[in-house]
């Protein structure tokens, strides 16, 4: 079921389909993982830096779950949607230009769908 459904998201004859995604805090969990960092300072505000770790964490987050706004900002430390919808842009801009950050991301990513087993 994973193997067929999880990279679908959703799909109208499986209408469990999005419990098949990581939770969020898995994906958080692999995130801090993978840059090395503990959760505080994954969900860490520094105004006029770019977090790099928690916007991967976002957009992986609305990506792989299609998760709400309001519910991403509350598990990642910011305070209002629209800053969640800043973010989410800022992360596809830089993953457009920049090769690096784009196989990292990817990395992330795909140690989350290698650890799930089919059912």
């Amino acid at each position: 079921m994973k193997a067929r459904f999880f990279e679908r998201k959703t799909h109208y004859e499986v209408p469990d389909s999005l419990s098949l995604a990581p939770e969020a805090r898995q994906i958080m969990q692999v995130v801090c993982s993978h840059y090395r960092i503990g959760r505080s300072e994954l969900v860490k505000c520094r105004r006029g830096h770019f977090n790099e770790p928690r916007a991967v964490a976002i957009h992986l987050i609305r990506t792989m779950r299609k998760d709400g706004f309001a519910a991403i900002g509350s598990q990642s430390g910011l305070k209002s949607y629209s800053a969640v919808g800043g973010v989410l842009d800022s992360i596809r801009k830089r993953l457009a230009s920049d090769q690096e950050l784009s196989e990292r991301c990817q990395r992330v990513q795909r140690s989350l769908t290698t650890g799930q087993t089919e059912t």
